[in-house]
């Protein structure tokens, strides 16, 4: 398949640089709404940027819109706008997931945005969208995995007991934010992002702290085969060198779509979420895909 690009891990700031540049996006003009979606209340962080190029963005299992706090205000080719799928982030919680649910609650969010969205997830959020796309219902510039297990050949980290465990309550929420370890943690995720997206990863329950998404999520199940159907729209695929994806994985998907199905970029020396380990080259890449896509 398709190889559009390959992204180094360094991107030529220093720490000092990193965390002005973070604050700099911290302190651009956001949004917030919900969205009512099968009975669910959907949160919506929204950056009007100028552009005629919009982005909606899905994080990955576990997760929450705040996980794109260091890319989402530098995309400034048109407006962005990040979701919480429900049992996660400030979103509701549902007696029951199941993914086409999730796939709904992004058509809903993509259908609010003038123009033609480019749609960039996460993991399982690359996942859903994918899914989205090949349900073809909804115009897209195109779709952006980002280290997302496609097919059956990708290694899934043993993260299912740690999910699917009962809820542990903390007495304060900087008991629980010190916890805060994202799955396939790489270790070099600047202390202020960490700082920013554990802070707003909890939520006080009747019991006390603790995370906001639901440990009931994950019996939605794996999402398999999302690439069976080839989308309409390009697919792009970020592939960080310490991530997940295996070679394996694109021979498979290769065999099923074609050689020029996924255009892939790697990400040198970057591990499995570059929008907290290096969200600076990852912005790069999402822009130089919006204008490719534009």
């Amino acid at each position: 398949m398709a190889t559009a690009a390959t992204a180094a891990g360094g991107s030529g700031c220093d720490a000092r640089q990193h965390e002005a540049r973070f604050r700099l996006g911290l302190a651009r003009s956001v949004t917030t709404s919900s969205l009512e979606v099968a009975g669910a209340a959907v949160a919506v962080r929204r950056w009007d940027n100028p552009g005629l190029h919009p982005v909606v963005l899905v994080h990955g299992g576990g997760a929450h819109a705040r996980w794109w706090d260091a890319v989402a205000p530098h995309l400034t080719s048109g407006p962005v706008l990040a979701l919480d799928l429900s049992g996660h982030g400030d979103s509701d919680h549902r007696p029951a997931y199941t993914q086409q649910l999730w796939v709904g609650e992004v058509r809903a969010v993509v259908r609010q945005v003038q123009g033609v969205p480019l749609l960039v997830g996460h993991s399982m959020g690359g996942l859903v969208a994918a899914l989205l796309a090949r349900a073809g219902d909804v115009e897209l510039a195109g779709v952006v995995m980002i280290d997302s297990p496609i097919n059956d050949a990708a290694p899934v980290p043993d993260v299912a007991p740690a999910l699917g465990r009962p809820r542990r309550y903390a007495a304060t929420a900087a008991e629980v934010e010190q916890r805060f370890r994202p799955i396939l943690d790489s270790g070099r995720m600047a202390s202020e992002v960490r700082a920013h997206v554990a802070r707003h990863s909890v939520r006080r329950y009747d019991g006390g702290y603790g995370w906001k998404f639901d440990p009931a999520f994950h019996h939605a199940g794996r999402i398999r085969d999302v690439l069976d159907v080839r989308p309409a729209c390009p697919v792009h695929y970020v592939r960080p060198t310490e991530g997940l994806a295996t070679d394996e994985m694109f021979t498979q998907a290769h065999d099923r779509l074609g050689p020029d199905a996924l255009a892939v970029i790697e990400m040198e020396g970057v591990g499995h979420n570059p929008m907290l380990d290096a969200p600076v080259e990852l912005t790069a890449i999402l822009r130089d895909v919006v204008r490719e896509c534009g």
